[in-house]
């Protein structure tokens, strides 16, 4: 990296303290709530800068006392590199904490010569099983990386796969047995049928799993993943994530989508509401049906309970009683396995 280089990268993080955002000719390529990551250019070169803010103080806590993402990345990425295994380059590192709370952290990466977009696809069986060799040699390598899944890989141009995301990894001192079946169910996760067919042989001949006991225990830990999942992807309608907004006020509290639209009115009621707003939010995740209810507001027991649904205005109130009462029931019928 040229001198010219390294000022503009020691830029862009001044900016982003001060900020809290990165310069706006940055192309977005994922963004959540406390995360984001950017496509830009440094040197003639293309690189992802990867950016983390820490507004929650659940998040500040998690990062009190342990190294801060971007750093932690950087030293695991140099970890995937030295054991041969294809990865980002890092570019360069850059954490701050205030008053010894976490602040900003940033990391620049070098873009990887992934195929070319038209490129003809691999199978999904060959891929899988390349996925799974990866994971291997990470394992063999003494990391350990507890959330592979198929969006943690790439296609190189040269045919072979890289490594991505390595913030949810760490060094280990060996291969663990618990280690290989957290691996193994983790990334049978979103697979079935011939594709788990084709990753469960491919982690037999690996070593990921080494008997069929193993994986029979790997089999039901990634069904317990998957309904652990779906639950916590359920629940982040009553809490600020990414897609909802958690706001409590001295009346009670309000859930609210962040991309809800306005001119709407509030409907009110009891604990079927309750129901109606989780409810939407199973159906949205299982059958990617359409949000209706922008919102929810609960009042404090003390208070009288009972709450609030935020429907659209152009609904007359026979199609809002419809919705109200099929949403409720996927409500009801989540809560009875999995109670919010």
């Amino acid at each position: 990296m040229s001198e010219s280089g390294r000022a503009v990268h020691a830029g862009w993080w001044r900016e982003f303290v001060a900020a809290g955002d990165v310069p706006a000719c940055f192309e977005r390529v994922q963004g959540r709530l406390i995360r984001a990551v950017h496509r830009a250019e440094l040197d003639g070169e293309q690189v992802f800068v990867k950016t983390m803010t820490f507004p929650r103080w659940k998040d500040r806590v998690r990062y009190l006392v342990r190294r801060l993402p971007a750093a932690h990345e950087a030293r695991l990425l140099r970890a995937t590199a030295a054991a041969g295994i294809p990865c980002p380059d890092v570019v360069a590192v850059y954490t701050r904490r205030r008053a010894g709370l976490p602040h900003r952290s940033m990391l620049v990466l070098r873009a990887l010569p992934v195929a070319a977009a038209g490129a003809p696809r691999e199978d999904r069986v060959q891929r899988v099983t390349a996925e799974v060799v990866l994971a291997a040699r990470l394992l063999r390598a003494g990391i350990y990386h507890r959330d592979l899944h198929t969006e943690n890989f790439v296609r190189l141009d040269s045919g072979g796969l890289a490594v991505l995301d390595m913030q949810s990894a760490r060094i280990t001192g060996g291969v663990r047995r618990s280690s290989r079946l957290a691996v193994a169910a983790r990334m049978l996760r979103e697979l079935e049928g011939a594709t788990e067919a084709a990753a469960v042989d491919a982690m037999r001949r690996s070593g990921l799993l080494r008997s069929d006991d193993e994986v029979d225990v790997a089999r039901r830990r990634r069904d317990r993943l998957r309904a652990g999942y779906e639950g916590a992807r359920v629940r982040r309608c009553l809490q600020t994530s990414t897609e909802f907004e958690r706001r409590p006020a001295w009346r009670g509290v309000r859930y609210a989508r962040r991309d809800r639209a306005a001119g709407g009115r509030w409907l009110a009621g009891g604990r079927a509401l309750l129901d109606a707003w989780i409810g939407q939010r199973v159906l949205e995740l299982r059958e990617q049906r359409a949000p209706l209810f922008g919102a929810y507001f609960r009042k404090w027991w003390w208070l009288g309970g009972g709450g609030g649904l935020y429907v659209p205005a152009q609904c007359s109130d026979a199609q809002i009683e419809a919705e109200v009462r099929f949403a409720a029931a996927a409500g009801r019928a989540w809560r009875g396995r999995s109670p919010a």
